[in-house]
């Protein structure tokens, strides 16, 4: 998907080829995030000082892969293993319980108070690192550059309310509560 995805990249929004790359990467966000830890570590010379970098993707998914990638160059960088304290993993977990879709009613709002306040929590514990995880989601960017674009901030409501982020938003969320844990098996 990553050679996908940088052809992509190029031949449709016309991104100068030399300035995408495809680093690979074993599995779906967590090895994405160790092959771009590793692709920085080994090419420093080549690619500069970085001190931060954007991770792009969806709202619903943004706050477990802002985690893992914040996990992935917090050790990469530092050496250091993400170790959260049981009261700091409990007011996330009681953040993450609140957030969920309730049978009431849908709010896709909760989702980004969500991520702000359990980032809020974490980010302490990424503070070490030498590069910092800029989160850029898809939705607000389509929502900010779609000024006089109807069908960008349709795309966008619709990624907010698509039924099946409704139904995801919970494997998010226990996805994060494993990671935070240690029990984490995804790839």
């Amino acid at each position: 998907r990553s050679e996908e995805a940088t052809r992509e990249l190029v031949d449709r929004y016309g991104l100068p080829a030399d300035s995408v790359h495809s680093i690979g990467g074993v599995g779906a966000t967590m090895g994405n995030a160790a092959a771009t830890a590793e692709y920085i570590s080994t090419n420093r010379e080549k690619i500069g000082r970085i001190d931060h970098i954007d991770l792009v993707t969806n709202d619903y998914h943004m706050l477990r892969a802002w985690i893992m990638f914040s996990q992935g160059l917090l050790e990469k960088t530092t050496s250091e293993k993400l170790n959260v304290t049981d009261d700091d993993k409990r007011s996330v977990q009681k953040l993450l319980d609140e957030g969920l879709p309730t049978k009431e009613g849908w709010n896709p709002e909760r989702i980004r108070e969500t991520r702000e306040k359990v980032m809020q929590i974490l980010q302490p514990y990424f503070s070490s690192s030498e590069i910092w995880v800029q989160p850029t989601v898809v939705e607000d960017t389509l929502e900010e550059d779609g000024a006089g674009a109807p069908a960008k901030e349709q795309y966008a409501r619709m990624l907010r309310n698509n039924k099946w982020v409704k139904e995801t938003v919970q494997f998010e969320y226990k996805g994060i509560a494993d990671l935070l844990e240690g029990r984490y098996r995804g790839k």
